[in-house]
């Protein structure tokens, strides 16, 4: 009969089980674990030891971590996992200030990285050679985002390997409330061999990746390689995505046929789950807002729909704000491919349409961006970036860097793109602030798929950075984002479009009207190729459909001239402010789209 197993013991597997199995910490190792966890043992002096290795010609090298023990490890030994400590934990957009702040933590990270100075300019740069990352994965998305941390001098000073003799992984102790590094053996280690790890764990990559994410280590030439980006297949478009069926088909098929609209002077009811919505479509009695669904005749959800086969089976005389393979636009790595769709190669490092800004998928086409990022390099050109997630919103996660080790870091903390950061932003002259950044978000309604039929709302509203724009800081979130909504302690600026025009023709001595005309012509374009393939790859076709999405933009000075560049596309926008703003726009935009009613002059025509 075993021995009973520790309450306390099982209780912490019962915590931590599934960190030490998704981490690959075998089981041999939970028991001591366990134990040194309980008594914060750090027993690694005993085993690990500092040294200077030399390479052929007498040069010493770094400060490398080698196995003093004697007799060696066996990986099978149960005893022989060990606690690292962090050092320093952040997150990259406080990672400046926090140093500036802390000269003890400057001091130690200066001497772990063999740098003679501790100054902020020197450390800083360097410490996405030591930085590693994890995630909690809690419920609130602020709480779930990547968070970084440098792990002690033993930890930091094992070296790379692509075939390692150690691991060294996250985890989260729950009763200590506190994240260690676990480090173990893989395989038999003989004394005084060197520890190693693979700095870039994960799935499988292609040899050209995997030198591309060991770019902060290695100075690695991806000159070579073409940075021309080419439509990527079928496949690409259905990975990780769920699965949508089309009316009249069950499996993916095209359905088309007559598109449907309600009379005009019928008083429509609508299912929604949007409060704002709920408020603000029923003032003037043209709608009515139900919670009945089998009695709606348009159904508006803000969650997303997929089965458009089984709604027209069942659902025949009601319309959906939602069209078929829609997250070819809103999900930024395929807006960047949809935007580009037929655009001319240039035989420089120019790139089109010259409304979208450069952008590469960080988990597909990392060896094309350091290709083009080293090439700008060559030429002297602007190297600022902003790294975006692909699915999250009010800039959370996006970073702005001109740093490709930061960059090629940041790549592996879930699907982010790069796009090339707009440098010579048009800029707007609030009185008492200054010269600031700035965003435009119209709402653009797509009626039918086939015939294409694009509408936007005229009146357009914009978000505004709160300090003075310039070329630095970039961690400072008020001088380079716009988004202020979402935070108490913000100040927003609140601004009609119809006073902005005249403020912004006043400053930049040109007529509004020609800056909109570019960019409907884009959003046109945008529309036309979204619409020329069909799904996945492109929007499907259903008669049932309309949607409402909002399209964020910025302007940017190009040889003397203003060019729009999109940023992205958002489906179920938050309307709250442009109902403030705009009693009528619910029911503006639901005349057009349910009633094809544009008398309310708000809605104009673009395809």
């Amino acid at each position: 009969m075993g021995v009973p197993l520790d309450p306390e013991f099982l209780n912490f597997l019962t915590s931590h089980r599934t960190q030490l199995e998704t981490s690959g910490v075998p089981e041999h190792f939970w028991s001591a674990l366990y134990r040194k966890l309980c008594s914060e043992t750090f027993d690694s002096g005993g085993t690990f030891s500092f040294a200077r290795l030399q390479d052929d010609e007498g040069e010493e090298s770094e400060l490398v971590v080698v196995l003093s023990k004697p007799n060696g490890l066996r990986a099978t030994d149960p005893e022989g996992i060990y606690l690292c400590d962090h050092a320093w934990t952040f997150r990259p957009d406080a990672a400046k200030t926090i140093l500036e702040c802390n000269g003890a933590l400057r001091e130690r990270l200066a001497a772990l990285m063999d740098l003679a100075s501790s100054d902020v300019d020197e450390v800083l740069p360097r410490i996405w050679r030591y930085a590693q990352t994890y995630s909690l994965g809690l419920t609130e998305i602020e709480d779930s985002l990547p968070v970084w941390y440098i792990v002690d001098e033993l930890g930091s000073r094992i070296s790379h390997s692509r075939s390692p003799n150690f691991r060294l992984v996250p985890l989260y102790h729950h009763k200590n409330k506190q994240t260690y590094s676990l480090l173990f053996p893989i395989e038999d280690i003989e004394e005084n061999s060197v520890v190693t790890r693979n700095y870039i764990e994960g799935p499988p990559t292609d040899e050209e990746t995997a030198r591309a994410l060991l770019l902060p280590w290695y100075d690695f030439d991806f000159r070579h390689i073409d940075f021309h980006q080419e439509e990527p297949d079928e496949e690409f478009f259905q990975g990780g995505r769920h699965l949508e069926t089309m009316p009249g088909y069950k499996d993916g098929g095209d359905g088309e046929g007559p598109a449907m609209s309600f009379v005009r002077d019928r008083r429509l009811k609508v299912f929604t789950d949007y409060r704002v919505l709920q408020e603000n479509l029923t003032r003037d009695g043209r709608y009515e807002v139900t919670t009945n669904f089998d009695e709606a005749d348009i159904v508006w959800l803000n969650t997303h729909f997929k089965d458009f086969a089984e709604f027209q089976g069942e659902c025949p005389e009601k319309m959906i704000n939602q069209f078929p393979f829609e997250h070819i636009l809103t999900v930024k790595d395929l807006f960047a491919v949809v935007s580009r769709r037929g655009a001319p190669k240039a035989d420089d490092l120019t790139t089109y349409p010259q409304w979208i800004a450069t952008t590469f998928n960080l988990r597909t086409e990392l060896p094309k961006f350091v290709s083009y990022f080293q090439r700008r390099a060559d030429a002297n050109l602007d190297n600022h970036w902003i790294v975006k997630p692909f699915n999250l919103a009010r800039s959370l996660d996006t970073y702005i860097s001109e740093n490709v080790e930061f960059i090629t870091r940041v790549a592996t903390t879930g699907p982010k793109i790069v796009c090339k950061y707009i440098v010579d932003p048009v800029l707007f002259n609030r009185a008492g602030v200054g010269k600031v950044k700035f965003d435009i978000r119209y709402c653009v309604l797509l009626r039918s798929v086939r015939p294409l039929k694009l509408w936007v709302h005229k009146k357009f509203y914009l978000r505004f950075a709160n300090k003075p724009f310039s070329l630095d800081d970039f961690h400072v979130y008020e001088k380079h984002f716009t988004v202020m909504n979402y935070a108490d302690d913000i100040t927003m600026e609140n601004m009609l479009c119809d006073e902005f025009v005249q403020e912004f023709e006043q400053q930049n001595d040109v007529r509004w009207e020609n800056v909109e005309g570019k960019i409907f012509a884009a959003l046109r374009e945008l529309f036309q190729n979204a619409v020329k393939m069909a799904p996945p790859r492109g929007i499907g076709d259903s008669p049932q459909s309309r949607s409402m999405y909002a399209v964020d933009l910025m302007l940017e000075w190009d040889d003397g001239g203003i060019q729009p560049k999109l940023l992205e596309l958002n489906w179920a926008p938050d309307c709250k402010r442009a109902c403030e703003f705009y009693p009528t726009f619910f029911a503006d935009v639901f005349d057009a789209l349910f009633k094809d009613d544009l008398s309310s002059g708000n809605i104009l025509e673009l395809l």
